[in-house]
């Protein structure tokens, strides 16, 4: 670079320069104060925030932010951070709806919830993979209002996810369809069912959905397109039905019920098939990110 023409010259204008020719001198110091601080807040403020957040302060009491619902509803929760959003709802003090493929599984954790924490459970069998059409929509929604029928639930955990690694045009169009189905219908189809039963169910009460994207539907990766694209799709849709249920109860408080959502954007979280090694920088076991969201 030190042979290029006019390189020298370049090198003497940097060398001189001097902000203070420009603008005030009280300016510039204010300016190299901001920065300063900008930069302690970043390296200070915000991990002093998390450390209160999660290990000094008391847990926050959902059972009362929720009045009235004792039951949560979680998705994708046979293993992995599912079945750790499991326990922490219970300890918490919820009744839990266990949604997932494998049966066995299913029993399994339902048990181990029920005997640590005291509380009820209920199994629903479903793979969502299955969920291609109107059809098994309509389908998912009939089980889903009878296995929940009668039962006071307030926050739904739309958790359940794959994820498919590799070149896109290699990808099995059988694979990406039941991905589509796992990663974008099952969020969009059990928000509809639960935001419909709560109009009725739920009238100037608050609820909440917590949706499941990533840290890569922010920032994409060459790695895994086809999930990058359907985390940022469970971002958008649950930031915008955020905007619209907003609207809805701030327009009748007293008829429509107070829903929430909240958006999760997991980085490397140790989880049955999604990463079952943690091998990445920064790794977090799915027992400490599941405390960290229900807290």
């Amino acid at each position: 670079m030190e042979n290029l023409p006019g390189f020298d010259k370049f090198k003497d204008i940097v060398k001189d320069f001097d902000l203070s020719q420009y603008l005030d001198r009280r300016l510039v110091s204010a300016l190299a104060l901001y920065g300063v601080a900008k930069v302690g807040y970043e390296a200070l403020a915000v991990p002093s925030y998390g450390f209160w957040a999660h290990y000094v302060r008391p847990r926050m009491n959902l059972k009362k932010r929720f009045e009235g619902a004792d039951w949560v509803v979680v998705t994708g929760a046979s293993d992995g951070i599912g079945e750790a959003l499991c326990h922490q709802f219970a300890k918490s003090g919820f009744n839990v709806v266990l949604v997932s493929r494998t049966q066995s599984k299913l029993d399994k954790v339902a048990k181990e919830v029920r005997e640590l924490h005291g509380v009820q459970t209920v199994v629903v069998q479903t793979d969502f993979a299955n969920l291609k059409t109107p059809e098994d929509a309509e389908a998912l929604t009939r089980l889903m209002r009878e296995k929940t029928k009668g039962l006071s639930v307030g926050i739904l955990a739309n958790n359940v996810g794959v994820l498919e690694f590799g070149a896109y045009h290699n990808t099995p169009l059988e694979k990406m369809f039941a991905s589509f189905a796992v990663n974008i219908a099952a969020q969009s189809v059990m928000t509809h069912i639960f935001t419909s039963k709560w109009q009725e169910e739920r009238k100037g009460k608050r609820c909440l959905v917590i949706d499941y994207s990533s840290v890569v539907g922010r920032k994409p990766m060459g790695g895994a397109p086809l999930y990058c694209g359907e985390k940022s799709y469970n971002a958008a849709l649950s930031r915008s039905l955020g905007m619209q249920y907003a609207n809805q109860y701030k327009a009748d408080p007293v008829n429509k019920p107070n829903i929430e959502f909240m958006q999760v954007y997991p980085n490397s979280v140790k989880s049955g098939h999604m990463n079952p090694r943690g091998r990445l920088l920064f790794t977090v076991s799915s027992e400490a990110h599941a405390k960290a969201v229900v807290d």
